[in-house]
């Protein structure tokens, strides 16, 4: 089974040009594309709370001539799909979302 991304975020660097533009029919919600940001120089993975929805958000850097740049995210929602292919792993036995005040994760 595969649980593809959702989104694809493209901010500029030297514009106020933002998008987000979805790489799926399922209904969800788009997240708040101030949520993201680029925090380290190389391409990442991190986890991400965008308005209590739990996002896989891999970050990259593309930079261009005259400090200009463009930063893309690209986001897999972690729904009950991606969570029961992630049990398999010992590390992670269970995930437990709760977005009462703000969003928890407890892996044990």
């Amino acid at each position: 089974m595969q649980s593809r991304s959702e989104f694809l975020a493209a901010k500029s660097g030297w514009s106020a040009f933002t998008t987000i533009l979805p790489l799926s029919e399922k209904p969800v919600q788009a997240p708040n594309t101030s949520d993201f940001k680029v925090a380290k120089p190389h391409p990442y993975i991190e986890m991400i709370d965008s308005g209590n929805v739990l996002y896989f958000c891999g970050t990259v850097r593309v930079e261009a001539s005259k400090g200009r740049y463009i930063d893309l995210f690209i986001l897999k929602r972690v729904d009950e799909t991606l969570r029961s292919q992630l049990s398999f792993n010992n590390k992670i036995r269970r995930f437990r979302l709760s977005c009462g005040k703000g969003l928890k994760i407890q892996a044990t």
